[in-house]
């Protein structure tokens, strides 16, 4: 084919689906607020390239790749005016997930220079599923120490099980200062753990695609870890006249294990997730 050839059209298939279901029940007695809720999410996604010629030609590799993450779990929240100038909430989430993965792959057989021998594709299938679980529990307490300054303070714990196994207890703390009607001050701190995205993450055979087209230059790779973050914010809103509200917020970001998300099917049997290594930190 010459190198000013026009591409080979190819029709490409794609889709999303995400179906969600949420059962709550909201109760008050008293001075305690609560409430429970159980909730299930289904979601798909859907790849292929249509006719394979124009894929396999110019990558090497014309895949047609399948997704699905089936997650249920509970949630509940509960809230106590202990007085009118204390508040203190508590919650919990427990959830489960199962993510599947299946790919079919079509390459072209290379030796052991890279030659590709031949112009018959043949074709690979590749799948796996997968189990997660993540629980969660906070603390938080809300004080006006006095009429125009209000401090939020606690605690979340998290926790997940997935391709790794990690924990953190994050400190959280906020003060909100109010002078007056229209003037209110903020400056808080807090600490974050994100679990990486388990429906964006697969574990694909890479040794199905040795001496083909599809072979990837590098072989191994790090298992997706939680994100860890120092969080520092601080503002301001002016109610400037009735209805005309100004704002300022600044907020300063230090993170572990950055989370980085790819949408790229190709070679991975599903989109991937990966971690950054390195400390990153981030202001606006």
């Amino acid at each position: 084919m010459s190198p000013t050839s026009p591409r080979p059209r190819s029709t490409r298939i794609s889709g999303r689906s995400t179906i969600s279901r949420i059962l709550a029940y909201q109760k008050r007695v008293g001075d305690i607020d609560f409430q429970i809720a159980g909730f299930s999410r289904y979601s798909s996604f859907y790849f292929s390239p249509g006719s394979p010629t124009g894929d396999l030609l110019f990558n090497g590799d014309a895949q047609t790749a399948s997704r699905q993450n089936w997650a249920s779990g509970v949630q509940g929240d509960a809230s106590w005016r202990t007085s009118p100038e204390h508040t203190l909430r508590s919650g919990f989430y427990v959830q489960r997930e199962r993510s599947p993965f299946s790919a079919t792959s079509n390459v072209l057989p290379v030796d052991e220079n890279g030659v590709q021998t031949t112009d018959q594709p043949i074709s690979t299938f590749d799948s796996g599923s997968k189990i997660g679980w993540i629980y969660s529990y906070y603390l938080p307490d809300e004080w006006k120490i006095v009429p125009t300054v209000t401090v939020n303070f606690g605690a979340r714990y998290d926790q997940f099980a997935e391709y790794v196994s990690e924990r953190q207890l994050s400190p959280r703390v906020n003060v909100v200062w109010q002078p007056s009607d229209v003037t209110t001050f903020k400056v808080g701190y807090s600490r974050y753990f994100t679990p990486p995205p388990f429906e964006l993450i697969a574990a694909p055979t890479i040794a199905l695609f040795a001496n083909t087209t599809a072979a990837p230059a590098v072989t191994l790779d790090s298992t997706p870890k939680g994100e860890r973050s120092h969080y520092f914010d601080v503002g301001a809103t002016q109610i400037i006249l009735p209805g005309l509200k100004a704002g300022v917020d600044a907020y300063y970001k230090i993170a572990s294990d950055l989370i980085d998300e790819g949408q790229s099917v190709r070679r991975s049997s599903s989109p991937r997730s990966i971690t950054r290594k390195d400390w990153s930190r981030v202001s606006n």
